[in-house]
């Protein structure tokens, strides 16, 4: 259960759109309900267990790392631009705080079963997306004026962080033999279908990327899956297929796709992205250098209003908003996750964190990164429970 309400606040942000839609209530926020209830466990876990807790070198290093870089966001309110947002991005980097540091402190916190559910409810979840996806972008190529009002917009405009989901999902179900194969082979072409459809370009570089590198990590030497999971697949494939094309027209979805990826020099989405970088690098002057701008600072600086917005690179963001200072915390950050990668010896671990810091420096934004985060910690503890638990992947 703990694993499991763990999943489900780390993938808060992308089910709060489907709750709205079939309007289901929650009573509070559903990533705070979450998140109290991740608390709570912790605190009753630390209480059961008299206050100790037992975690290795490399988790307290990144703890404390992750810390004094909470502190330095909380120095940088006393110059920061920002007067209004920036409070409520220290209270959305409490979250990030707490997808790493519950499955590092809870008490007998299992890879094992966190992984598997994290396929059963991602797919889950993409199963629903689906089909409001392709209806959302019907009506809002049609009659976008009527759509604005439509709870189906939200469901819609998740298509990024959805297709970020559906991403590590793939790695996971793909490189990791924790389901029975008849369902693996399935899964893992569903998530492609719908990823591709999706049009989300990071996930899907990202997860082709972390591909290649398996095929070279084997010595492009590739496992021919069984007849069965292949009949089953094909199947699949078929139906799919034919749904699709028939009930869900996917065909315009798909030359989307396309477009997006042969089109990206002039997509308007990417050259945003790249106005915002170099307003960073031409703001970062010597009297920033240090201490950056301030965090929440770079809405504020780069519009003029004090609103939510970011650099979609988080290293661009951390060095904007809190300097040089803020940049070699975060870097000897990543450097303890990767002393540890080095250690697993595992493609898997290895596979996830390419892809999610590969999207983190064109999408997330620090204050959002609750999924980033939470996997870093996974990945600090994957190498115990591997040993523990004989986690099979492909490596």
């Amino acid at each position: 259960m703990k694993e499991i309400i763990f999943i489900l606040f780390l993938l808060s942000g992308a089910i709060k759109p489907f709750l709205d839609y079939f309007h289901i209530p929650t009573g509070l926020d559903f990533t705070l309900l979450t998140a109290l209830l991740l608390s709570l466990l912790l605190m009753h876990d630390a209480y059961q267990n008299k206050f100790v807790i037992k975690i290795s070198i490399l988790s307290k290093y990144a703890t404390a790392l992750l810390l004094t870089l909470f502190f330095l966001i909380l120095f940088s309110l006393f110059y920061t631009s920002s007067q209004h947002y920036v409070y409520e991005k220290i209270l959305q980097f409490f979250t990030v705080l707490l997808g790493f540091i519950y499955p590092l402190f809870i008490k007998k916190f299992s890879v094992e079963k966190f992984l598997k559910w994290f396929i059963i409810i991602a797919t889950g979840l993409t199963i629903v997306f689906f089909p409001l996806f392709i209806t959302g972008y019907k009506s809002f190529s049609t009659a976008y004026a009527n759509f604005q009002s439509n709870p189906l917009l939200s469901i819609y405009q998740s298509y990024l962080t959805m297709g970020y989901i559906i991403g590590i999902t793939l790695i996971i179900n793909t490189f990791l033999s924790i389901l029975p194969t008849m369902f693996r082979f399935p899964i893992s072409l569903f998530l492609l279908i719908v990823l591709t459809t999706t049009g989300a370009r990071g996930p899907l570089f990202g997860f082709i990327a972390v591909t290649l590198l398996f095929i070279i990590y084997n010595g492009f030497k590739i496992k021919r899956p069984k007849i069965l999971t292949m009949l089953i697949g094909s199947i699949l494939i078929v139906f799919m297929g034919t749904y699709a094309l028939t009930k869900l027209d996917i065909g315009s979805l798909l030359e989307r796709t396309y477009d997006r990826i042969v089109t990206i020099e002039k997509d308007s989405s990417a050259n945003d992205r790249l106005v915002r970088a170099q307003f960073v690098l031409s703001k970062v002057d010597t009297e920033h250098i240090l201490v950056g701008y301030g965090f929440g600072s770079f809405g504020y600086e780069y519009t003029r209003y004090d609103v939510r917005s970011y650099p979609h690179n988080m290293i661009f963001e951390i060095l904007f908003e809190l300097g040089i200072f803020g940049i070699l915390v975060y870097g000897t950050f990543i450097i303890s996750i990767l002393r540890q990668l080095i250690r697993t010896k595992k493609f898997l671990p290895w596979a996830l964190f390419i892809f999610l810091f590969f999207n983190s420096m064109k999408s997330l934004s620090l204050s959002d990164s609750r999924i980033l985060f939470g996997f870093f910690a996974v990945i600090l503890i994957y190498h115990t429970y591997q040993k523990k638990q004989n986690i099979g992947d492909h490596s």
